[in-house]
């Protein structure tokens, strides 16, 4: 986490407040995140993907299992343009795309024939079933991608808060360091 956060406190003051202040504009006086929620959830599905992709890819030998993660890293870039080209129901979009990630992890250790943690199998059945939803059930979330888009950037902007006030706080606790100059001495 320290990765997101600048050792400047007062970077990271200034940044938490607009990161806030534009998210709480964005969501409630103005339409923004209403307009752009499509191509939001587009980037997030792209990046994270990719991401995953990336940390998977590191952790298998297995040919087979690279090319399923290859593919569907291919289908998840395909469906973050098609959103980001069509506009489409980006909750439905979302549910697909969590459903793959369910369905590929569980076909790959299957494939593999080996047993992950079942706090990780739990994880991605989850994701399954949350996918599952979200891609049949009809109903549409749009509103609460939105309200979690909201929720990230201010979580975000509070903890870039919290740590420009514990390092300002920590800056000014610090003794400053004094050299002690030697006397000099005379022969």
């Amino acid at each position: 986490m320290k990765n997101f956060i600048t050792r400047n406190p007062i970077v990271n003051l200034v940044a938490g407040f607009i990161l806030i202040a534009l998210a709480v504009t964005a969501m409630f006086f103005t339409t923004w995140i209403e307009d752009a929620i499509v191509y939001i959830i587009a980037t997030l599905i792209i990046g994270v993907s990719i991401y995953r992709f990336y940390l998977d890819f590191n952790r298998t030998n297995d040919k087979n299992a690279t090319i399923i993660l290859v593919v569907e890293l291919l289908i998840a870039i395909g469906i973050g343009i098609y959103l980001m080209v069509e506009a489409a129901n980006a909750s439905r979009m979302v549910g697909f795309v969590l459903y793959l990630r369910g369905f590929t992890y569980l076909i790959t250790l299957q494939l593999l024939k080996i047993s992950g943690s079942f706090k990780r199998f739990m994880v991605y059945i989850v994701l399954l079933t949350l996918g599952a939803y979200m891609l049949f059930s009809g109903v549409s979330g749009e509103v609460y991608l939105q309200y979690g888009v909201f929720g990230i950037v201010s979580l975000y902007g509070l903890l870039l808060l919290f740590a420009g006030v514990q390092g300002l706080r920590d800056g000014a606790s610090k003794p400053k360091d004094k050299t002690k100059q030697n006397p000099k001495t005379t022969e």
